[in-house]
């Protein structure tokens, strides 16, 4: 499904007026989330959806494949993971 795809399903609630206000709302609801991830805070969409977690990720270091003696290393850095709720992955999967 692509974001136009969502947003036109998302535009089909009876709270909008137009397509274009549901966008809106919808490009609202996306900065919000990012804006805390980005301050480093989770974001939980409830316990029926799941949690979108900022997570560091240690510093690696390795040696580069088919070349003995070098070396490469990558700094520590945040990333965002998302953990599924059970009951969404109960439904997934089909229980």
């Amino acid at each position: 499904m692509t974001k136009q795809e969502l947003i036109e399903q998302f535009a089909e609630f009876d709270v909008f007026d137009s397509k274009a206000e549901a966008k809106r709302t919808f490009d609202g609801l996306i900065d919000i989330i990012k804006g805390e991830l980005i301050a480093g805070n989770n974001v939980a969409l409830g316990t029926d959806f799941g949690t979108f977690k900022v997570s560091e990720q240690a510093a690696k270091s390795g040696q580069v494949p088919g070349k003995p003696g070098q070396t490469y290393s990558t700094p520590a850095k945040n990333v965002v993971k998302f953990k599924v709720s059970s009951p969404l992955k109960s439904a997934v999967a089909g229980k």
